[in-house]
C-alpha cells in the first residue's frame, strides 16, 4: 500500500472510530429520553396518577437537560468534548438504576431531573467532537450518521423497554437501562484516545462569551435566536409524539398496547432512516434553510392526517411514518445551520444554546398533549403538535442559505 493509501486508511479509520463513540453515546441518549413513555400505562396504574403528572416526567427530565446545556457547553470549549462526555452518560445511567431502586412517583420525578442534567452533554460535546475530528467533505453525513443512531435509539427504546418490563417489572426495565448506560460509559471511556481534541489550545472563556453576545445581538444576525426557537417548536412535537403517540393510536382506533407501541416505533424509526438521506443532501444541497422548512412543514401534515383519522390505524402508521422520516431528513442541515451561525471558538455553547430551545420544547410538549388526552381528546392533542410544527417552518425560512 502507497504511503498516501495508508494515511487515507488510516483517516478512514479514525473517522469511524470518532462516529462511533459518539454515536454510541447519543443513542443511549435518546433511549433514556423516552424511557419512560413505553411505561405510561403501566404506570398510570402502579403509582395512581394521571396522564399530564406522567408527562411532568418527561417535562423534567427535559428541563434538567437544558438547563446544563450552555454551562457544559461553555466547559467543551474550554476543555474537551470527551471531558464531559463520559462522566455525563455514567451519570445518567446511574441515575435510571436509582429510579428502577427508588419506585414512587415523586422518587421517580427527583430520579428524572438529575437524568435530565446528565443527559445535557450530548450535544455541545457530541457536535464539538465531530466538528473537530471529522473533516468538512464528510461533515454533513457524519451529522447523519450521528441523528441517525440516536433515532435508532429512540426507535429501539418501546421493545426494549417492553421486554425489561415484562421480564423484571418497570423497576427493573428502568435499573436494566441504567447499567447499560454505564456499560456505555465505561466503553467509549476504553476507546477515548480516539476522541481526543486537535492540537490547540481551548478557546478562553471570556472570547467566547463575546463571540456568542455579538452573534445573537448583532444587527442582522439573529440566527442563533431563530434557531433556538426552531429547536423548541420542533421539540414540542417530537416530545409530545415520543410521549403519546402510542397512548393517542390506542385511544383513537382502539387497538391495544402493542399495537399503539408500533405507532410510536414506526415514527422513530422512519425518522432514522430519514437522517441518513438527510445527512447525504446537506453535504449536496446549499440551501440548508430551505430544505428543512419543506421537510417540516410535510411532518406537519403527516401528523394531521393521522389525527384527522383518515385511512383508519393503517392510514395513520402511513402518516406517521412518513412525518418521522420528513423530520429526520430535516436533521443534518439543522445541525449544519447551527454550526454556520456559532462564532470562532463558540461551537460548543453555540449547540448547547440551540440544544437549550430543544430541551424546554421537550419539557412543554408531554404534559400540553398529556393534558388533553386527560380531557378525552387525543386528536386534539395531535393537531396541536401538528400545528406547533408548521410555527417552525418560519424560523428557519427567514434564515440565509448556508452557501459554502
Amino acid at each position: 500500500m502507497s504511503a498516501p493509501s495508508a494515511r487515507a486508511a488510516r483517516a478512514l479509520a479514525g473517522r469511524g472510530a470518532v462516529v462511533s463513540l459518539v454515536g454510541a453515546g447519543h443513542c443511549y441518549s435518546h433511549m433514556a429520553s423516552v424511557a419512560l413513555a413505553p411505561l405510561f400505562p403501566v404506570l398510570h396504574e402502579a403509582l395512581g396518577v394521571g396522564y399530564a403528572a406522567l408527562g411532568a416526567l418527561a417535562g423534567v427530565f427535559a428541563i434538567a437537560s437544558g438547563a446544563g446545556q450552555i454551562p457544559l457547553g461553555v466547559l467543551v470549549d474550554r476543555f474537551s468534548g470527551r471531558a464531559v462526555l463520559v462522566p455525563g452518560i455514567a451519570c445518567l445511567g446511574a441515575a435510571f438504576v436509582l429510579a428502577g431502586l427508588l419506585g414512587g412517583y415523586w422518587p421517580l420525578f427527583a430520579a428524572m431531573a438529575v437524568a435530565g442534567l446528565a443527559n445535557s452533554v450530548f450535544h455541545p460535546a457530541d457536535y464539538a467532537i465531530l466538528a473537530d475530528r471529522v473533516d468538512e467533505a464528510f461533515l454533513g453525513r457524519a451529522m447523519g450518521i450521528h441523528a441517525f443512531v440516536g433515532y435508532v435509539g429512540w426507535a429501539v427504546a418501546p421493545a426494549f423497554m417492553l421486554a425489561l418490563d415484562a421480564a423484571f417489572g418497570w423497576r427493573g426495565a428502568l435499573a436494566g437501562l441504567g447499567v447499560l448506560g454505564i456499560g456505555v460509559a465505561a466503553l467509549i471511556g476504553l476507546r477515548g484516545e480516539a476522541l481526543a481534541p486537535a492540537a490547540r489550545r481551548p478557546a478562553p472563556a471570556r472570547r467566547v462569551r463575546r463571540g456568542v453576545r455579538a452573534a445573537v445581538s448583532a444587527p442582522g444576525a439573529p440566527a442563533l435566536l431563530s434557531l433556538f426557537l426552531y429547536f423548541f417548536l420542533t421539540a414540542v412535537t417530537v416530545g409530545g409524539m415520543a410521549a403519546f403517540a402510542a397512548v393517542a393510536a390506542m385511544e383513537l382506533f382502539g387497538v391495544d398496547r402493542a399495537a399503539g407501541n408500533l405507532t410510536l416505533t414506526v415514527y422513530l424509526a422512519a425518522m432514522a432512516g430519514g437522517v441518513l438521506a438527510g445527512g447525504a443532501a446537506a453535504d449536496r444541497i446549499a440551501d440548508h434553510n430551505r430544505l428543512v422548512a419543506f421537510a417540516i412543514a410535510g411532518g406537519a401534515a403527516g401528523i394531521a392526517v393521522a389525527a384527522a383519522g383518515w385511512g383508519g390505524f393503517p392510514g395513520a402508521l402511513l402518516a406517521i411514518g412518513a412525518s418521522g422520516l420528513l423530520v429526520g431528513v430535516a436533521s443534518p442541515s439543522r445541525d449544519l445551520l447551527v454550526r454556520a451561525a456559532a462564532p470562532p471558538g463558540g461551537i460548543g455553547l453555540a449547540f448547547g444554546f440551540t440544544a437549550t430551545g430543544m430541551s424546554v420544547g421537550f419539557a412543554a410538549g408531554p404534559p400540553a398533549v398529556g393534558w388533553l388526552m386527560d380531557l378525552g381528546r387525543p386528536d386534539l392533542g395531535l393537531l396541536m403538535l401538528a400545528a406547533v410544527s408548521l410555527c417552525a417552518v418560519a424560523t428557519v425560512s427567514s434564515l440565509r442559505p448556508n452557501r459554502r
